[in-house]
């Protein structure tokens, strides 16, 4: 009967162990690799967003930027016109994207996130 009893508890000991054995071999979101994924993920969102509710005007389009990105500086181009918000750098994740209207008139739109 004893054995009964230890059987129970040595199997939740090394379920609690393997638990957090892979909960500290995930890496974190702090990583680099990770960041530029996180930054390219929210710019896909953001351009999602757009394509569902329409291309708001570059003074939306900014303010939705600040929103996302809060206090990285980046470039939205919208069909060859630019906007930088912040200062530029080296490194940066840009995305792109063409959006057809109810018309057929094509807009390209272009998303970078400078780091």
């Amino acid at each position: 009967m004893k054995c009964k009893a230890i059987s129970p508890s040595l199997e939740a000991a090394l379920s609690l162990l393997v638990l957090a054995a892979v909960i500290l071999s995930t890496p974190s979101a702090e990583s680099p690799g990770l960041q530029n994924l996180l930054i390219l993920q929210k710019e896909h969102d953001l351009m999602r967003v757009w394509a569902r509710n329409g291309i708001p005007g570059i003074g939306g389009m900014e303010s939705d930027f600040r929103f996302a990105f809060g206090n990285n500086s980046g470039k939205i181009e919208v069909n060859g016109e630019a906007v930088s918000i912040g200062p530029e750098s080296k490194e940066a994740v840009s995305a792109q994207m063409e959006f057809f209207d109810s018309k057929l008139n094509r807009k390209r739109v272009t998303l970078t996130v400078f780091k």
